[in-house]
């Protein structure tokens, strides 16, 4: 018999939608691990992903973004929330308000299901949102993860960090950070319950080895993958390939994104020169992207975020073998360094950029090929990290 007998897992769409597929692989071993995991979604799309046979998903907490929403707001716990911690703050208050929407109306569906708070350990998926109903509901035996929109407040406008970290910090059985750079910096912040802090890497699954270009091609492939947003910066790759005139290299791109930010990176590919080839994948799922890594040569990776948790993505390319070049932001570094790439300041400009990608490719990148396999093999496998993970949560 299992110490615990059924986890709660409070996601923000998982698995509705194309959100969240981190998730995909995590669940298959929280449902080997434990006898029933329940999730229970804040919002729900018309897809709906599969999951394990013992793998129970509940109807979203808002079934539909509507008026009855925002009435939330008017429930007692929602307005003790907004009162708790309350700021002059303007872009700070709008954030106050959507997490009292969620505690409202969420607080009001686990006092419908008061079954979900039996025998149980409540797993928040996010530092934010659904975590904010230990506000509200006490449940001693509860963790969460933090990744990056939902730790370093000073990064993303209007406070999109959890209103309330210090609180969390002692209301929750074990914090558990995604990266060390996140784990030091939620520390150095809140030394009082370090006892409670946990590093537990993300991981992804093993494919093998992806496939080395041949020697007799010439062209050399890239791939980008990520929303194309400002934080993502996709434009400054493009930029940058729009001066590299002495290579013939194909850019290929998974993912999609706001208007703004899209009209950008076309507007730098207009500027190609008949040596660079763009490729627009758009929005694919996980399993497509990864076949793609196993039947495709890809010579570089590049991720030039501003911001930063630790890359799924990133994790995703090394463990094919494949050679990549990012930006010092987040726990970044923790994964990539000059020996499987390039670690570069944030600060980069498109001119330093292509001199990078130029440089790499210039070298034959096979050290850099077996250093990337070997970083994954030593941090980032799923059957070891999410194995240690259903440690953590026996531990409660």
């Amino acid at each position: 018999m299992h110490l615990v007998q059924k986890i709660v897992l409070f996601t923000f769409k998982f698995p509705y939608g194309q959100q969240e597929t981190f998730l995909e692989t995590e669940v298959k071993y929280l449902s080997s691990r434990f006898d029933r995991v329940v999730i229970l979604p804040l919002f729900g799309e018309k897809n709906l992903r599969e999951v394990p046979k013992n793998v129970e998903v509940l109807s979203p907490v808002f079934e539909k973004r509507s008026k009855k929403i925002a009435l939330t707001l008017l429930r007692l716990n929602a307005l003790n929330f907004i009162l708790r911690f309350w700021t002059f703050d303007i872009a700070g208050m709008k954030k106050l308000f959507k997490q009292a929407i969620v505690v409202g109306g969420l607080s009001n569906y686990l006092l419908k299901h008061k079954e979900l708070q039996e025998d149980s350990v409540w797993y928040f998926y996010w530092g934010t949102n659904s975590v904010n109903i230990l506000n509200t509901i006490q449940h001693p035996k509860s963790i969460a993860r933090f990744h990056r929109f939902d730790l370093y407040g000073e990064e993303v406008p209007g406070g999109e960090v959890q209103v309330g970290h210090r609180y969390l910090s002692k209301k929750l059985a074990k914090l558990v950070f995604i990266s060390r750079e996140g784990l030091e910096y939620f520390s150095a912040k809140f030394p009082d319950n370090r006892q409670r802090y946990e590093l537990s890497y993300l991981g992804t699954v093993d494919y093998g080895l992806g496939k080395q270009r041949e020697e007799s091609s010439d062209v050399f492939r890239i791939v980008t993958c990520s929303n194309i947003i400002p934080v993502k910066r996709v434009h400054l790759v493009a930029e940058a390939l729009s001066l590299i005139e002495d290579k013939k290299i194909e850019w290929v791109h998974f993912g999609s994104g706001d208007e703004g930010s899209v009209s950008l990176v076309k507007k730098a590919v207009k500027s190609f020169s008949e040596n660079i080839t763009f490729v627009e994948m758009g929005r694919r799922t996980n399993k497509e992207i990864l076949s793609f890594y196993k039947e495709n040569s890809v010579d570089l990776f590049i991720n030039v975020s501003v911001s930063e948790g630790l890359p799924v993505s990133i994790m995703e390319a090394i463990s094919f073998g494949i050679p990549v070049i990012a930006t010092d932001c987040g726990g970044v570094r923790e994964v990539v360094d000059s020996s499987n790439g390039a670690l570069l300041p944030v600060e980069i400009t498109p001119k330093e950029l292509a001199i990078c990608i130029s440089d790499l490719l210039d070298d034959s990148l096979g050290r850099k090929r077996e250093r990337s396999r070997e970083v994954w093999e030593e941090k980032f496998s799923a059957s070891k990290n999410y194995e240690r993970f259903c440690d953590i949560i026996e531990s409660i």
